[in-house]
């Protein structure tokens, strides 16, 4: 679904699609892309925000936009403090 939609503009380049938490952050931190988009959830919102603060740590350049389906806001705004750009859920706007 994103991902087809993400493929289409002709701006972005999606470069990896991952199903876990480990996964991802051993992945983005090979190929450092400019943007990561990152599923508060995976599997388990503190998997999801341990890996938002390991990639603000490890790669300080890189823009981090979460998106989820929590609607819970101590999970919606917890990741800001941890570098990530924007956050996005499926009931709230995008905050920025």
């Amino acid at each position: 679904g994103l991902t087809l939609l993400l493929n289409k503009t002709k701006e972005i380049r999606v470069v990896g699609g991952y199903t876990s938490g480990e996964e991802g952050l051993r992945e983005i931190t090979r190929v450092k892309p400019d943007v990561a988009l990152i599923d508060l959830g995976l599997p388990v919102v503190s998997v999801g925000i341990e890996v938002i603060q390991k990639l603000a740590r490890e790669i300080p350049e890189l823009k981090i936009i979460v998106f989820t389906i929590q609607e819970d806001k101590k999970y919606l705004f917890q990741p800001s403090e941890q570098g990530h750009q924007d956050i996005s859920s499926r009931t709230l706007p995008l905050r920025k």
